[in-house]
């Protein structure tokens, strides 16, 4: 299975994520983004777009994007806020895949002439959210014992285990 390998960072308003209100995709998605846009220089594709992450230039976390409603999402009307350990920014180091290998992205020239290094992923999902919708569990791969929760804002913690994301909990306003 394929992992997202990340470095926890001194926290800065660059790192920090917040829910986007917009009318137009708040019945489909979950939007976390950064208040400074920033170019986006590295994207995460999980499964076929079932989940997108934006890392700008220096590698920090800027905009994550995921599917709000799916047939395979678990309802938990105890799902609760986990406790966060500290608050941190997470800069992408890259893709493992399940033979240890770092898998090389495919890089797309804009039309104006910047590019996006584009990594693709693919591994298990699984949604957790609330009967009415307001916040979700989101895990990659297998659970672990040493995962720890890294507040990105106080509606948006990552799940980590030292240098692999683990997925996210999140919550609307």
């Amino acid at each position: 299975m394929s992992r997202i390998l990340i470095e926890l960072c001194e926290p800065s308003e660059q790192g920090r994520l917040y829910y986007r209100d917009d009318r137009g995709v708040e019945d489909k998605l979950w939007v976390f983004q950064a208040r400074q846009r920033r170019l986006m220089t590295y994207s995460v594709n999980i499964n076929g777009g079932r989940g997108l992450l934006y890392f700008d230039a220096n590698r920090i976390l800027q905009d994550m994007e995921f599917g709000r409603r799916g047939r395979n999402y678990l309802v938990n009307a105890g799902l609760e806020r986990p406790s966060t350990t500290r608050a941190a920014d997470l800069h992408f180091v890259g893709i493992r895949d399940s033979a240890g290998d770092l898998k090389l992205p495919s890089i797309h020239t804009r039309n104006n002439g910047s590019a996006i290094q584009c990594f693709e992923i693919d591994t298990d999902v699984k949604v957790t959210t609330t009967p009415d919708n307001p916040c979700a569990k989101i895990d990659f791969g297998t659970p672990s014992q040493s995962a720890v929760f890294i507040e990105l804002s106080e509606h948006c913690l990552a799940c980590v285990a030292g240098d692999v994301l683990l997925g996210f909990w999140v919550r609307g306003p």
